[in-house]
């Protein structure tokens, strides 16, 4: 059956914190819904049509709730833009292209391919590379496997052997390393302790650490958000990103000296487990103690451990990663974790100003007011370590394609299937196309 405004209005009732600025909603007909919001909020509609927010059949809700393991056809509702022909778990899958999907009948210019395969590789890089090689893959690239990058080196031994392949770099605003800080408790209570560690991080080493040396300092907003993140050159210019490390290191050590940092012993930071955690520790201990003859204390827990540890009572510091930024306007993420109410605020930051700023630019339609206003705040949350959600760099994304696929990376929508949806085509009289399958 078609979705209806009475499925809609479940969702409301559902989800309160995405709906929390509905004061009312009234069904004008069965195309029209009215929605009357309980104050000025202009990124509303970017979090009600997100890609993560999703409308679900009252009945099928039902069904959910009374039984989350459920995935039977009867809960898979909906349609998209192409339809899968041939799906095999580990081999192939190969879906075309659906000729009643509504947006094209609405209009839009959509479904640039005739159809999409999709074929299930491991995790291996060489089995990758001769799929690619051989033109089973039209591009390779950004992430490899849950979440961690194809190696530079691989990526780059590819452009030096393969000839005429074509380059792209992209960031992806969830791709960086950040320190998370408890503002209530511990060293970082006390602002020139935090302020000192927070100067005292070496944003290059970071980056030749963890993404190696393809990257970007992070600001409270993350480097790829061009527009909203502070430009590179100021950041360049500021404690804690000037080039000149020797000059950060002289501000981090006389603010460590006169907030007692040689007196509290080893700080206690907490890390996900993992050998990308293992080697992060290893790293960051050595920078701290170099730069400022501070010893870390590191406790190893499980990923699933660390949202009640970030919330609970022991919370001090986290060595991690800033996520869930998944739209290309930063408004509603920023507000999350920078607000005096936000959601993730774990370092419980409360500053009146960057919550006037914050709310200003949330409230207004104007978008070079609202760039502005949040370009402020983080200038203010870079006085005081970011706040305590602190971004320190951000990895870069390499591509790699042949010339005759059309198609450009877009920052932070680094999916295949996301980039399905943009134009893009294959260019079957280029030359590259030569010993492809279907030439």
């Amino acid at each position: 059956r078609e979705l209806s405004n009475g499925d809609i209005g479940t969702d409301f009732a559902l989800y309160g914190t995405v709906y929390r600025h509905v004061e009312s909603f009234e069904i004008v007909d069965d195309q029209t819904l009215k929605i009357v919001l309980n104050g000025p909020k202009a990124t509303w509609l970017d979090g009600m049509c997100g890609s993560q927010n999703v409308m679900m059949y009252r009945d099928v809700a039902e069904q959910i709730e009374a039984d989350p393991n459920n995935r039977s056809q009867e809960v898979i509702v909906g349609t998209g833009p192409y339809i899968v022909e041939e799906y095999d778990p580990e081999g192939r899958s190969t879906a075309v292209r659906n000729p009643d999907w509504f947006l094209k009948e609405a209009g839009q210019e959509v479904q640039y391919f005739d159809s999409i395969r999709n074929t299930f590789l491991p995790p291996d890089v060489n089995a990758r590379r001769a799929a690619f090689e051989q033109k089973q893959l039209d591009w390779i690239g950004g992430v490899l496997d849950a979440g961690n990058p194809y190696p530079f080196q691989f990526i780059q031994s590819l452009v030096d052997s393969v000839p005429d392949l074509e380059v792209q770099d992209a960031g992806d605003p969830n791709n960086n390393r950040a320190l998370i800080m408890s503002f209530q408790r511990g060293p970082f209570a006390v602002p020139a302790l935090r302020q000192a560690y927070f100067i005292a991080i070496d944003r290059k080493t970071v980056i030749d650490s963890d993404f190696a040396g393809q990257g970007r300092p992070d600001g409270p907003i993350p480097w790829p958000y061009i527009e909203w993140a502070i430009p590179q050159e100021e950041l360049a210019q500021t404690p804690g990103y000037r080039e000149d490390k020797e000059e950060d290191l002289k501000e981090a050590r006389a603010l460590w000296e006169a907030g007692g940092g040689p007196d509290i012993g080893p700080v206690p930071i907490v890390i996900s487990e993992g050998p990308q955690g293992t080697a992060a520790a290893e790293w960051f201990s050595a920078m701290m103690k170099q730069n400022l003859d501070s010893d870390t204390e590191v406790e190893f827990v499980p990923v699933t451990s660390l949202f009640p540890y970030l919330t609970g009572e022991t919370f001090t510091a986290h060595l991690g990663a800033l996520g869930a930024w998944v739209s290309p306007d930063p408004r509603n993420r920023f507000t999350l974790s920078h607000h005096s109410t936000g959601g993730i605020n774990f370092a419980k930051y409360n500053d009146p100003e960057v919550d006037r700023l914050i709310d200003s630019a949330g409230s207004t339609l104007d978008r070079e007011a609202a760039i502005r206003d949040i370009q402020d705040a983080q200038r203010i949350l870079l006085k005081d370590a970011n706040g305590g959600s602190d971004c320190l760099a951000g990895g870069t994304y390499r591509y790699l394609k042949w010339p005759y696929l059309n198609m450009d990376i877009h920052p932070w929508w680094s999916y295949w299937y996301r980039n399905v949806t943009f134009r893009s085509w294959i260019d079957q009289s280029d030359p590259s196309f030569a010993g492809r399958e279907g030439a």
